[in-house]
């Protein structure tokens, strides 16, 4: 117990001193884990997203490779890393073992599997969400398809669901119907009240259509260059307007 007491008193007077050599290390640690992580996560997401989008034969048992390595042990990769670089091994000739390439290997293999398996479930929950997203919105028929094979209305749908699958708190809208047929704008304006109603989502819409206004809204504000000139709750705002600016715009007068 003594042993261990005085190790610890010994480690922390080192630190406290700002010991050189324990600083070197600490640093050199730092070097070789940032190196090791930049790497491998540049391997491991284009990787990751590759074999979560695509169906190709062996996938099943790759995936279970992965998953089964994600558990694997540090020492077992060190042993792995230390077997490959050392005398009369595979890379013996190229002489790196206890070098700190060798230390930066090693962790690039201890973390790939880990990065590849998080990126294969973040990609296939988001790949979900996107489906459903384009099912709710008619847009399964694009998935596959580029973007300048669509028409207008499936742009703004398309742009629309890719706006939605980050579930935003917050959506600004500005003349979202604009310029499509009446069946995408029944199909946006319900997919609006869907995500208002299920996820909370506060939806400002900027639009000239009054029809449109009327049927999403809960509360209307009405402006004119830039000054508010009414608001209110709708239906109130419809059918009792206060303002005679207000009563020509329901009555169909075109302000300027």
């Amino acid at each position: 117990m003594d042993i261990v007491l005085e190790g610890f008193k010994e480690a922390l007077r080192l630190i406290v001193t700002l010991d050189n050599e324990v600083f070197e290390v600490v640093i050199l640690s730092l070097k070789v884990s940032l190196i090791s992580l930049a790497v491998a996560v540049l391997l491991s997401l284009p990787l990751g997203i590759i074999i979560a989008r695509y169906e190709f034969f062996g996938k099943r048992m790759l995936l279970r490779l992965i998953y089964t390595l994600m558990g694997m042990p540090p020492v077992l990769c060190g042993l792995f890393v230390y077997i490959l670089f050392m005398r009369r091994g595979p890379l013996e000739s190229l002489r790196l073992n206890y070098t700190v390439t060798a230390m930066v290997i090693a962790q690039i293999f201890l973390m790939i599997p880990i990065l590849t398996g998080l990126t294969i479930n973040a990609a296939r929950e988001r790949q979900e969400q996107i489906t459903m997203l384009a099912k709710d919105l008619n847009l399964t028929h694009l998935l596959d398809k580029r973007a300048g094979e669509t028409s207008l209305g499936e742009a703004q749908k398309a742009a629309l669901a890719r706006t939605l699958s980050f579930e935003p708190k917050l959506l600004l809208l500005d003349e979202p119907c604009a310029s499509i047929d009446l069946q995408t704008t029944a199909e946006i304006e319900r997919m609006l009240k869907k995500i208002n109603r299920e996820q909370k989502t506060t939806i400002f819409i900027v639009t000239h259509n009054l029809v449109q206004a009327r049927k999403l809204s809960d509360y209307v504000v009405m402006m004119d260059h830039g000054k508010t000139v009414e608001w209110g709750e709708n239906p109130e705002f419809f059918e009792h307007p206060k303002m005679p600016e207000t009563r020509r715009l329901i009555e169909g007068e075109v302000l300027i």
